[in-house]
């Protein structure tokens, strides 16, 4: 999608997530087992039938592949650029449809190649091209062991990358009143092509570069990071209790979520004793990010480290918290660090929805050819023409009253739009806005000028 190969098409799907169960939602795309032109769809059997049969297509997907720095591979003896399960079929309607790009970024390691994978930042962004397949066995090529060595190098950039981020968001917290948020943490590693499962080396980089005060535990960044790795674990286990609890039962309410939501939460922060629930989550934290706490941490700070986790677990679960609950969180001092107490604390369990981020870049597109068709801005260029001081401020209410949403909403959407899609997304609003007030500003002038004179 960030390629823009002119000709390529993509189906929009989106990803729904409710109480720990994902749903993949795409749209009937005009195409059938025997219309497809390149790559695999039988990758997984011993008689698998590997396509590039169309010179223009294969030339398309080369040229959408160099765009993601993505090199080419033999499968079966046809050259194939990405996964050899990704699929291009030429639709009835005579476009070429691509589907099944979930692999189309290499794998981090041989163990879990066809989930483990490197992020599209890292990629774009490396000195070599990388293989798609590269530690699977699917790459039957002779330059694969070659293949699997890039990925070593790229691999390699990794803690360079993390070392440089820690050090700038220490200059940025020195520097500034920094109000971090623990989300944030994972987005700005994500941006620089760094997965969120090293967390843990992000960790043990911002502890060396700013070291605790001898009378602290951790300091106020490494414990911003604590939070999110923590919480990250706590809603997995959650959404893993829910599936499980789901599965066994035949009729299933949101109030039984809810409890079972009430009922781990609170096991968490029982301020007796370190139950079995917040043991499992230690040892899941420490294994999956692969860092210690400090022998003394949870002796000190159990209570206020699991209250303010709180939140965030419950944001990352899909827990939209109920006002009381809400009000307790923003006053520690006088309610203490506390648990939901039963599920009228909850207000409901949040249908999450991510979206490609071709969605927001069609509606940006449309809103530029909107704008620059719009009747309103038409107006304008007319009030001027006619020197008319009234009918320019008339034309221009109107202008921002219904068009200026419309640019507002896309900027808005621009937020949900990963670093690979930054580039193109910000040009066309950029087209569609900035430009727009620039040519206001410039008959305003004129008109002011003309008028003057």
């Amino acid at each position: 999608m960030a390629t823009e190969v002119e000709g390529l098409h993509y189906p929009i799907m989106c990803l729904v997530q409710y109480c720990g169960f994902c749903l993949i939602a795409t749209c009937v795309l005009p195409i059938s087992k025997a219309s497809i032109r390149y790559g695999c769809d039988n990758a997984g059997t011993m008689q698998r039938t590997v396509h590039a049969d169309m010179d223009e297509l294969n030339l398309k997907m080369e040229e959408a592949a160099k765009k993601l720095n993505l090199k080419g591979h033999l499968c079966d003896g046809k050259m194939i650029h990405g996964p050899i399960d990704i699929e291009a079929h030429l639709g009835d309607d005579g476009r070429y449809y691509v589907l099944d790009i979930a692999r189309l970024f290499p794998p981090a390691a041989r163990k879990g190649f066809l989930y483990k994978l490197l992020r599209p930042e890292l990629v774009m962004s490396h000195d070599r091209p990388l293989c798609s397949d590269a530690l699977s066995r699917f790459d039957d090529s002779d330059e694969r062991e070659e293949h699997s060595a890039e990925i070593g190098r790229a691999l390699a950039t990794i803690p360079v990358r993390v070392q440089a981020i820690a050090v700038e968001l220490v200059k940025q917290f020195e520097r500034t009143i920094y109000l971090l948020d623990s989300s944030l943490v994972a987005d700005l590693l994500k941006s620089n092509g760094v997965n969120t499962r090293y967390l843990g080396l992000f960790y043990a980089a911002l502890r060396n570069l700013s070291p605790p005060a001898p009378d602290q535990e951790e300091s106020k960044l490494s414990w911003i990071v604590l939070i999110e790795m923590v919480s990250r674990c706590a809603a997995w286990r959650l959404r893993e209790m829910w599936r499980s609890d789901i599965k066994s039962c035949k009729h299933v309410r949101d109030t039984f979520c809810k409890n079972i939501a009430v009922k781990y939460l609170t096991d968490l922060t029982e301020p007796s004793r370190t139950t079995p629930a917040l043991q499992g989550l230690i040892d899941e934290s420490q294994e999956y990010f692969g860092f210690r706490f400090t022998e003394s941490f949870w002796t000190k700070h159990k209570n206020e480290f699991l209250g303010m986790c709180m939140m965030r677990i419950c944001s990352l679960a899909g827990l939209q918290m109920a006002e009381n609950f809400l009000t307790r969180q923003r006053d520690p001092t006088k309610y203490g660090w506390t648990a939901p107490d039963d599920a009228f604390d909850i207000q409901e369990i949040r249908v999450k929805i991510s979206q490609l981020p071709m969605v927001a870049l069609a509606h940006a597109r449309f809103t530029m050819n909107h704008l620059q068709k719009s009747a309103a801005f038409r107006r304008i260029i007319e009030a001027v023409q006619q020197k008319s001081l009234s009918e320019f401020r008339f034309a221009f209410a109107n202008w921002f009253r219904f068009e200026f949403p419309v640019v507002s909403n896309v900027i808005t959407a621009c937020k949900n739009v990963p670093t690979i899609m930054c580039q193109s997304m910000m040009t066309v609003c950029t087209t569609a806005s900035t430009t727009m007030f620039k040519t206001l500003s410039t008959y305003w002038y004129k008109l002011d000028v003309n008028m003057t004179n």
